[in-house]
């Protein structure tokens, strides 16, 4: 390495990466005032994480104006993290619309499984290998002989592993996630709930390999929680606190736990990710989570048109 004429030796050239440059996002805020965002395959990568590109691209957008709310089927704990990274001051949209507030207020909405329910999920639990019971902030499961029941403790924020069931809170439940090893074992297991009572939940069941941290697993999480409109909710908190319509609001998700919140948006936005289900509902189809896809979107200026349709 040659010398400057003081005699010493430069310091190496650092390559630092570069800041992705943002097209103007003032035609999309012309049109549209909210942009809400899943999570899981859609707003954080492959490893289940907000790269700094996607962190970049969301404070473009609350910098253009926009309010940008995380609508996810996470727990609030689960999803404060992520709040706190982007940097939002925005209310969280969690249990699938169940839980809707910002993280230093009382929630806005919070909707509990019927007590007259409670029977029948306590028979679909005693069948699962095992299970946990969120309560407000709190995820309790009874100590069971499973290898992954800890870690899946570690993986639910909030987590409360109890050796006796008078340790299990019996009301007030949001949600009650139980885990099979076999797809048939837990709809076997709903199979025999009254229609009655089936007709006041909401009952989803995929496999947990979904998630990143699960990816070399086979179990089949089944969660449980009062029916509603889903993430959809999102649309009625917008209206009544914050004056918004849903025709002014942009929708991105990639499952069919996100079809109620594509369906009532302005602008249904799918990932290519995504389900058929999606893809078929969405406006317009933009890249892959594990290539942020939401990041290269918003770079271009958030155009109207994709890969399935334009707007």
């Amino acid at each position: 390495m040659g010398r400057d004429p003081n005699g010493k030796t430069p310091a190496p050239v650092v390559s630092l990466p570069r800041t992705p440059m943002i097209a103007p996002l003032a035609p999309l805020r012309d049109r549209f005032v909210a942009v809400l965002f899943d999570l899981d395959g859609t707003l954080l990568d492959g490893e289940g994480r907000v790269t700094p590109r996607t962190r970049h691209a969301v404070r473009a957008l609350v910098d253009a104006g926009f309010e940008v709310l995380l609508c996810t089927g996470r727990s609030w704990h689960g999803t404060v993290e992520t709040h706190v990274a982007l940097g939002l001051d925005t209310a969280i949209v969690a249990y699938n619309g169940e839980w809707i507030g910002r993280p230093d207020e009382a929630p806005w909405r919070y909707a509990t499984i019927p007590e007259p329910a409670l029977d029948h999920v306590w028979h679909v639990e005693s069948r699962a290998l095992f299970s946990f019971r969120h309560n407000r902030g709190r995820k309790v499961s009874l100590v069971q002989d499973h290898p992954l029941q800890p870690r899946v403790a570690d993986w639910f924020s909030g987590a409360v592993l109890v050796e006796h069931e008078h340790g299990l809170p019996g009301a007030d439940l949001m949600r009650v996630s139980c885990f099979f090893d076999a797809m048939g074992h837990a709809e076997s297991a709903c199979s025999g709930m009254a229609e009655d009572v089936r007709s006041t939940l909401r009952i989803e069941t995929w496999p947990l390999a979904l998630f990143p941290e699960f990816a070399d697993t086979g179990l089949q999480m089944c969660e449980i929680q009062v029916k509603s409109r889903g993430k959809a909710e999102a649309f009625t908190y917008l209206e009544a606190a914050r004056g918004i319509p849903a025709a002014r609001t942009i929708a991105v998700g990639d499952q069919n736990n996100d079809l109620t919140m594509l369906e009532g948006a302005g602008l249904a936005v799918g990932m290519a990710n995504g389900t058929p289900e999606v893809h078929a509902r969405a406006h317009l189809v933009i890249g892959d989570h594990r290539e942020d896809g939401i990041a290269a979107w918003v770079e271009a200026g958030a155009p109207l048109d994709g890969e399935e349709g334009a707007c």
